[in-house]
């Protein structure tokens, strides 16, 4: 039993880790470097598929899932199943703009934190600096949360829309429609 117990992590001591740095042939310089984990790996030409206890960690970003699917080739990442990613806290500030719904008409409103947020979601798909999520995405900051149905996210300004079904609580942000967005330390102004 012991042999059996040892052959069977060997394979996965050997499969279960790859790491596709940007210098690898068959990874485009253009693209980051990926460290992928799940307790199965299977590949398929450019495809590197993983299942269970998924960890891909690429710019900087570490995503956790039931399952994923990387392609080295175009550096689409997309996970299925419990999706967690943390984003770092910014000096910038990230964004998450969305609707709240009132008796007057839906007000516009933005969760805006310069602290961690990690998001959740059943379904992410990551390219080209683009995130989407769908299916019961939560947005969590220190200051407040916002739960949607979809998220669309450009990962460089960290500015996010959520659409479809969106509650929030709180300290959001109401933005006035006439004016312009501006980031200032505050809040919104």
């Amino acid at each position: 039993m012991k042999r059996l117990f040892i052959l069977t992590l060997l394979p996965a001591a050997f499969f279960g880790q790859i790491r596709m740095p940007g210098t690898t042939p068959n990874v485009p310089a253009t693209h980051a470097p990926v460290n992928f984990n799940a307790d199965r790996l299977s590949h398929n030409g450019a495809v590197t598929q993983g299942q269970g206890h998924v960890r891909v960690t690429i710019d900087g970003l570490v995503f956790q899932a039931n399952q994923a699917n990387y392609r080295s080739d175009t550096g689409e990442l997309d996970l299925t199943g419990n999706v967690e990613v943390t984003l770092p806290g910014r000096a910038e500030k990230s964004t998450f703009r969305f609707t709240i719904p009132t008796p007057d008409g839906d007000q516009p409103a933005a969760l805006i934190t310069d602290r961690s947020v990690r998001l959740t979601a059943v379904h992410m798909h990551m390219r080209s600096g683009q995130l989407q999520a769908s299916q019961n995405i939560a947005v969590r900051a220190p200051e407040a949360q916002v739960y949607g149905d979809e998220m669309s996210m450009a990962l460089r300004t960290a500015d996010a829309t959520l659409t479809g079904h969106v509650v929030s609580n709180g300290a959001i942000e109401k933005v006035n429609p006439q004016r312009k967005l501006e980031l200032r330390p505050q809040g919104i102004k």
